[in-house]
């Protein structure tokens, strides 16, 4: 007979114990494959972050270099002299051109009827009036050096021909010498920009007149020149944003913005100040890697465009040191941020799935495990061992011949031959047992007495018991009865809460119902005081309507009594502007005879302008014919001005007589008018009483409804306390009953 195995089964033991060691080392497997997990893919966070801030990084460098290699395409054109006396020789033959285009007509259409010494003043004074850009202005000089035209008079008239500037150059010399071989073009120099300035260096564009004899001239300098291609290279490259928001912006080495395409208001001012939201001054931090490496990346904190608040933001930034400038370009790195937590919700993914794989083979694992390891420990384990149990059961129940019949290996092998030598000592000590059976009869005697005086101390403990129950019973029933006594007093007491509460809300009933019918009449006398300051108000905008039209009559009559005034003091005055009118028609002929200078000018202009100025040119000729006119046009304006002043003087009688027509009117509407505003005051007193009635009348109908609501509050108050009391007066009658109860309790105790 096989034994039954229940849960004290030592081979169930170690089931489960092989079970708990298995599902151990799984979880334990997946907990350290997880945070594995968890570990690589923060890793490949932060790698992916640094992969992809270096790309910005790169791109960044490389655009700030190709803005620098722009900067410097500029500067170089700016020190390369032969390029920069090509491009200013350009626009300064342009307007040497259009100069003397304009000199030479003049001089053909005057030659014939102004006198030569004449016509040659009038067109050095034409010459010596042109500016252009600023102060920039021609001059003009004969083959011997002589200056005959130029800003400053100290020089005209003198012999320049040997003058030298400061680097030993002939400067008149080569002016003669490029226009009489050339006929025209280039020359280079030092010379000062006005008076008080240095000498710095010039280019100069010189054409030779034949005709006059003359060379006219005019000329750019450059350090404006320099100035010119600065702003190109800054409108280059900091002129604009890029299409995808990006954009470069230019300081100087003394933290001055020089452009920002994105905050122009930025632009002339001190940067150095300004910091981010946490505090870094970045344009100081930008300044630090300038001096030390000359370039390199700053990370800070900036506004970004159409959004609230400041994102982070990596910019590279370069110095070119021929210009002191520091040319920079920024990129926001949020974007890296969104992007490494999508890489990360990726990664999380799959390592959920992958733990998932995890724990399904790891829980296969555990099944074959614990199916192998129930299938050996069946074999050789639960199968001896239960062949060993049969065999001790029959030992047990007297068969000491029984005999095992399985196949056991090991430790159990060595079990089974101890057991059987153990059944074989048994046999033995059996038959010395029986040797002792003798004195077994002594000691159960023994016993026998021992048993007697244990049933006598049990009598004895009874006995103590019954006495202290009795004791208990006696203490417990005083307790009782003097709660009983409590609870009859307590409940007279809430009888008596409970009708003082009820006789409270029927009072506050009453109460309520009066205070109801005067909150009425106080709503009534609210109403017929709300109807009174209504028509006490329509009476007060009716005299105010009234007073404003009065006051309207009074101000249209003093307008009208001033405009007849004014059109007296208008008359006096067209008399006087008329006799005026004569001395107008001789100015009027000198502005025709300056006018043909005008058109001068006005045609240079043009001649700057190119092509696009040719029309212009045209509309200053017709300027010209336009000023001849105005001469026969003046005797005709002598002829009505005599009119005029005629008809002038018939209105000033008439608006005199109209005058003091309007003056007595308006004195009839000024009384009227204040008799009016008696009547508006009046009438604003009676409203103002009326109003503060009304308002007396309100307020006491809200305190009445206050008082209303608050005796109604009290009322529901009192109600509920006498529920209350109800229900505790219940409770009272339950524990008087629950008193009964353990009173007879007690008594059956003590029986």
């Amino acid at each position: 007979m096989r034994a039954h195995f229940g849960f004290q089964s030592m081979a169930l033991r170690i089931i489960l114990l092989i079970a708990v060691a298995l599902t151990l080392q799984a979880g334990i497997f997946a907990a350290s494959s997880t945070r594995s997990l968890m570990g690589f893919a923060e890793t490949e966070g932060e790698r992916f972050r640094a992969s992809e801030t270096e790309k910005r990084k790169i791109q960044l460098a490389n655009m700030v270099s190709v803005a620098e290699n722009t900067i410097r395409s500029y500067y170089e054109r700016s020190v390369d002299m032969e390029a920069l006396k090509k491009e200013a020789s350009a626009p300064l033959k342009r307007l040497v051109d259009a100069t003397a285009t304009q000199m030479m007509q003049h001089y053909d259409r005057n030659k014939i009827i102004v006198p030569e010494p004449s016509l040659r003043s009038d067109l050095l004074s034409m010459v010596r009036g042109i500016r252009y850009d600023g102060d920039n202005y021609f001059f003009i000089c004969n083959a011997a050096g002589t200056l005959l035209a130029h800003p400053n008079p100290s020089l005209e008239g003198r012999t320049l021909y040997d003058m030298q500037d400061k680097n030993g150059v002939y400067l008149f010399r080569e002016i003669i010498k490029t226009a009489q071989q050339k006929g025209e073009g280039s020359v280079s120099y030092v010379w000062p920009k006005n008076r008080d300035a240095n000498p710095t260096q010039k280019i100069t564009w010189v054409r030779m007149l034949p005709e006059l004899g003359w060379i006219l001239g005019t000329g750019a300098w450059v350090e404006d020149e320099t100035a010119r291609l600065q702003q190109e290279a800054m409108e280059a490259v900091a002129g604009s944003v890029l299409e995808n928001g990006d954009y470069f912006w230019i300081h100087d080495t003394s933290l001055h913005m020089v452009r920002n395409p994105l905050r122009p208001e930025l632009d002339g001012t001190d940067v150095s100040g300004v910091q981010d939201k946490r505090g870094t001054a970045l344009f100081k931090a930008m300044e630090e890697v300038i001096t030390a490496s000359g370039r390199g990346f700053v990370e800070y904190w900036w506004a970004k465009p159409g959004q609230q608040g400041e994102f982070p933001k990596v910019s590279h930034i370069r110095l070119f040191e021929p210009w002191g400038w520091v040319v920079g370009m920024g990129v926001y790195t949020d974007d890296i941020d969104a992007a490494v937590a999508e890489e990360g919700r990726k990664l999380r993914t799959e390592a959920a799935a992958l733990r998932m794989e995890t724990l399904l083979f790891s829980g296969i694992f555990l099944a074959v495990m614990l199916v192998a390891s129930v299938l050996l420990i069946r074999v050789y384990l639960s199968r001896p061992l239960g062949s060993l149990l049969e065999y001790t059961a029959s030992v047990a129940n007297g068969n000491l011949d029984a005999q095992t019949h399985d196949t056991f290996r090991g430790e159990l092998k060595v079990l089974r031959n101890d057991l059987v030598r153990m059944v074989v000592s048994l046999k033995e000590k059996i038959h010395e047992a029986a040797a002792l059976a003798g004195k077994s009869e002594e000691e159960s005697e023994r016993a026998r007495l021992a048993m007697q005086e244990a049933e006598e101390a049990r009598g004895m403990a009874e006995q103590a018991r019954k006495q202290a129950l009795h004791d208990a019973a006696a203490a417990l029933e005083g307790v009782v009865e003097e709660l009983a006594m409590t609870t009859e007093g307590f409940s007279h007491q809430i009888d008596e809460v409970a009708n003082s509460a009820q006789m409270q809300s029927d009072k506050l009933g009453r109460t309520a119902d009066a205070i109801e019918q005067m909150n009425a009449s106080m709503q009534r006398v609210e109403q017929n005081a709300s109807n009174a300051s209504e028509a006490s108000s329509d009476s007060r905008n009716k005299a105010k309507e009234g007073a404003e039209v009065v006051r309207d009559s009074v101000a249209a009559m003093e307008q009208v009594q001033t405009m007849a005034e004014n059109l007296k003091n208008d008359m006096n005055a067209l008399g006087a502007q008329t006799e005026a009118i004569g001395r107008i028609m001789t100015v009027i002929t000198d502005i025709a005879d300056q006018t043909n200078l005008l058109a001068l000018n006005a045609a240079i202009e043009a001649a700057r302008a190119g092509d696009a100025g040719r029309g212009f040119a045209v509309v200053a000729d017709e300027v010209r014919k336009l000023a001849e006119k105005t001469m026969s046009a003046t005797g005709e304006v002598g002829q009505a001005v005599n009119a005029i002043q005629q008809a002038t003087n018939r209105n000033m009688d008439n608006a005199q007589q109209a005058a003091e027509a309007i003056g007595r009117a308006t004195g009839l509407v000024q009384h009227s008018g204040e008799a009016l505003e008696t009547i508006v005051t009046r009438s604003d007193d009676a409203a103002h009483q009326v109003d503060m009635i009304h308002e007396a009348t309100s307020e006491q109908s809200h305190a009445s409804e206050e008082v209303t609501g608050a005796v109604e509050e009290v009322r529901r108050i009192a109600a509920e306390t006498a529920t209350d009391m109800e229900s505790a007066r219940e409770a009272i009658i339950r524990l008087t009953g629950l008193s009964e109860s353990l009173t007879g309790m007690v008594r059956k105790l003590r029986s």
